[in-house]
């Protein structure tokens, strides 16, 4: 009887954590749902132990990398820009993350551009940019701006990852 309540506590534990692709050891840092219904998620371990990336749903993940160890925070890098003064300045911030599996590149990323479009709206996107690194195409996965939790713009101060130009394109 005690095996079987074990298994229970076990499984209900999995279905929990895998509503937000999160083991119970880690925190979100960035994470949306994509326009197609997918799940963009990077986490941490609780005690920076390591970082990691998934992508699927909560039935299914998909890509999830790298290795959970203290080795992983060295296979992603982080770039952005930002320009202050809102509209009056053409005020921006920019923010990407960057790893390579295999033969691709992935860019997550978050960008805010005061006035922007024509009608003199603010335009603000998230989304993953997946880039094959033989062929050179590209395509690029939109997220649903109000599915966001966390961002990417801590990586500017906090020194958790290694600021670095790459080629977003």
């Amino acid at each position: 009887m005690q095996k079987y309540i074990t298994i229970l506590l076990l499984l209900a534990t999995l279905t929990v954590s895998a509503q937000n692709l999160m083991l119970d050891n880690e925190i979100s840092i960035f994470s949306f749902t994509t326009k197609k219904g997918k799940i963009v998620s990077l986490s941490k371990d609780k005690d920076d132990e390591y970082i990691v990336y998934r992508y699927g749903t909560k039935e299914k993940i998909e890509l999830e990398f790298p290795k959970k160890d203290k080795e992983s925070w060295e296979k992603f890098k982080f770039n952005g820009v930002e320009r202050h003064g809102g509209k009056e300045n053409n005020g921006m911030a920019i923010c990407n993350v960057m790893f390579e599996n295999k033969n691709y590149r992935y860019i997550l990323y978050t960008s805010y551009l005061a006035e922007a479009d024509p009608s003199g709206n603010d335009i603000t996107e998230i989304g993953l940019y997946v880039k094959d690194l033989i062929t050179k195409k590209g395509f690029d996965i939109e997220g649903e701006i109000n599915s966001q939790k966390g961002n990417l713009y801590d990586f500017r101060s906090n020194g958790l990852l290694k600021f670095e130009d790459f080629d977003l394109y």
